[in-house]
C-alpha cells in the first residue's frame, strides 16, 4: 500500500480517485482527509477524522484534527451534540497469524484499516472481515458518527429531540414522573420506540444507533485492551488482565463495580439517585471505549441503550408474548438486511419502513438467523460472555459470511461462548436470555447491573411497547 499526496489515495494499482472494498463496493471521490482507525493499543485508536467535506450542520471542534488533543476525532452538530467519527475497519478473530494469538488464542482480536489492503477480497485472504457497521443501505461507508454521550434533554433545544451533552441529564424512555422522561417530548409515548422518533428528529440522517455499531465499538475495546501495554493510551488498562475493559456507572451507587475509584455524578432525578449525568465519570478516560478522552463514553452501564437492527416478528403492535416450546420460530431472530438504511427505519409496526414487523412481512427488511437464541424458550435468566470452565473457548465467530458473520456483526456470541460466570476477557458482561415477539434489543447495561453491565452486555427481554426508567439511547449517522 502507498499513501501519496494530500488529495489522493493509492491502493496498489487501484484508480486514484476511488477506494474499492470488493466487487461492487466503492467510495467515489478522493477523500480530502484520509484517516484510519489507528493502531490498537496506541494513541487515538478507535476514532478518526471524517474524510470528506462536512455538511453545514456539522463542525470541527478546536482540537478535532490535532492528534495531541482530547478532542481528536470529535465533532459537534448544530444542536450542540458532541459526536465521534469511527472510521471503517476490518477485524480478524482467532487467527493463528495474530501477534496476540499466543496469549488470546481463538479470542485474539486484530483491527486493520481499510487502507491496509487493496480490496476486501485481499483482506479476507488474510482472515480479515469488513465490519457490518460500515455497510448501510447497500453501500460501504467510510465510517459513522456516533454520539459521545447517551442522549439528554437540552434546555436550549427543548423537547423536540435528544442531544449528546457532557453532564447532561439522560432521557429515560418512560412516563414515570420522577424521571427526566421521553413522554413529555414531541411525538412520544414514553416507550422504547421514542428512541427512533427523537433520534430522527435531530436532523437529516440521524438514527438510533444500531447493533452493528455497538458491536464495532465493543470489538475496538477488546482489541485495544489486548494490544495495550500500559495506561498512557488506555486508562482502563489492567496488566493483570482481570479488569482490562472500559469502566462504567454500574454498582448502583454512582461508581464502577470493578474499580471503586471510578465515580459518577447523580443526574438528580428523584426516582433514582444512582442514575448518573452523561459523561460524568471520573477519571473520564477510564469510561470510554478506547481509554482516552477522545473516546465514546458510558458504553458500560449508565443506562441500557435501545439498539436497532435486530428483532423478532409480532402479531400486533403491542404483542410481546413469550415464544414457547412448540412455536415454529423458537430460537430465531432477524437481522436487518445490508441493503436497508438504518436511518430509514421508523418507530411503528408493520409499515413498509417500520423496525417492527409481522410474520408475513419481516423477511422484506430482515434476514432470519435460525437457532440464534440457543437458550430454552422459557430461560428468563442471565448468562455471561466467555466460558469460565474453558477460558480459551472462542466467543465470537470469525466467519466472513452467513449466520456466524451476522452474529458477530451484532455482538452475539457463539453457543459455546458463554457460561454462568463468564470470563475476565469479556468483562463477565451479561446476556439476558428470553424469547419474545416484537423484540427490542438493549445494549450496555444500566446503573445497577453490576458485572452484567459492559460493552458486550445485551438484553433480549424487552418488547416494542416496553417503558423503562433505565433505558435510553444514543444517536448515530452515516454521511457518505
Amino acid at each position: 500500500m502507498k499513501l501519496s499526496d494530500a488529495s489522493k489515495i493509492y491502493l496498489g494499482a487501484v484508480e486514484a480517485t476511488k477506494i474499492y472494498l470488493g466487487a461492487g463496493q466503492v467510495w467515489s471521490g478522493a477523500p480530502s482527509t484520509p484517516t484510519t482507525i489507528g493502531i490498537q493499543g496506541g494513541k487515538n485508536f478507535g476514532v478518526g477524522l471524517y474524510p470528506f467535506s462536512l455538511p453545514s450542520d456539522y463542525s470541527e471542534l478546536a482540537g478535532t484534527t490535532d492528534p495531541d488533543s482530547a478532542q481528536y476525532g470529535n465533532y459537534t452538530y448544530s444542536d450542540g451534540s458532541i459526536c465521534c467519527f469511527v472510521p471503517a475497519f476490518y477485524y480478524r478473530i482467532g487467527h493463528f497469524d495474530s501477534p496476540r494469538f499466543a496469549v488470546y488464542g481463538l479470542n485474539a482480536c486484530d483491527i486493520a484499516s481499510v487502507y491496509d489492503f487493496s480490496s476486501e477480497l485481499a483482506a479476507n485472504a488474510q482472515g480479515y472481515v469488513l465490519h457490518r457497521a460500515f455497510i448501510d443501505g447497500g453501500a460501504v461507508k467510510s465510517g459513522f458518527f456516533i454520539d459521545k454521550y447517551i442522549n439528554c434533554q437540552d434546555t436550549a433545544t427543548g423537547t423536540t429531540h435528544g442531544s449528546s451533552l457532557s453532564n447532561g441529564v439522560p432521557i429515560s424512555l418512560t412516563a414515570v414522573t420522577t424521571y427526566t422522561r421521553s413522554s413529555t417530548m414531541t411525538g412520544c409515548a414514553g416507550q422504547l420506540p421514542d428512541a427512533i422518533v427523537l433520534a430522527k428528529a435531530r436532523g437529516a440522517g440521524w438514527q438510533c444507533a444500531s447493533a452493528f455499531q455497538y458491536s464495532a465499538l465493543a470489538l475496538l475495546s477488546l482489541a485495544h485492551g489486548q494490544a495495550a501495554t500500559g495506561s498512557a493510551h488506555c486508562a482502563w488498562y489492567d496488566a493483570s488482565l482481570t479488569t482490562n475493559f472500559p469502566k462504567g456507572c454500574n454498582n448502583n451507587a454512582l461508581a464502577d463495580v470493578n474499580d471503586a475509584g471510578v465515580t459518577f455524578t447523580t443526574a438528580g432525578d428523584a426516582g433514582a439517585a444512582s442514575k448518573p449525568l452523561a459523561g460524568s465519570g471520573s477519571p473520564f478516560a477510564k469510561t470510554t471505549h478506547n481509554g482516552q478522552a477522545c473516546g465514546i463514553a458510558d458504553l458500560n452501564g449508565t443506562m441500557w441503550e435501545t439498539t436497532l437492527g435486530v428483532t423478532t416478528y409480532g402479531s400486533s403492535a403491542t404483542d410481546g408474548t413469550q415464544r414457547t416450546t412448540g412455536d415454529p420460530d423458537v430460537g430465531k431472530f432477524w437481522v436487518l438486511k445490508s441493503g436497508v438504511a438504518v436511518a430509514d427505519l421508523t418507530s411503528g409496526w408493520n409499515g413498509a419502513t417500520d423496525h417492527w414487523q409481522s410474520a408475513a412481512n419481516i423477511d422484506t427488511l430482515y434476514d432470519e438467523v435460525a437457532d440464534g437464541m440457543w437458550w430454552a424458550a422459557n430461560a428468563g435468566a442471565w448468562t455471561s460472555y466467555g466460558d469460565s470452565a474453558t477460558p480459551g473457548a472462542q466467543v465470537f465467530s470469525d466467519a466472513a459470511s452467513g449466520a456466524g458473520y451476522l452474529r458477530t456483526s451484532i455482538g452475539h456470541p457463539l453457543d459455546a461462548g458463554v457460561s454462568a460466570s463468564g470470563t475476565n476477557l469479556m468483562g463477565q458482561d451479561g446476556l439476558y436470555q428470553y424469547q419474545r415477539r416484537n423484540l427490542a434489543l438493549l445494549s450496555g447495561g444500566h446503573w445497577g447491573n453490576v458485572s452484567y453491565a459492559g460493552v458486550w452486555a445485551r438484553n433480549w427481554n424487552f418488547r416494542r411497547t416496553t417503558a423503562s426508567i433505565n433505558v435510553g439511547w444514543r444517536s448515530s449517522a452515516y454521511l457518505d
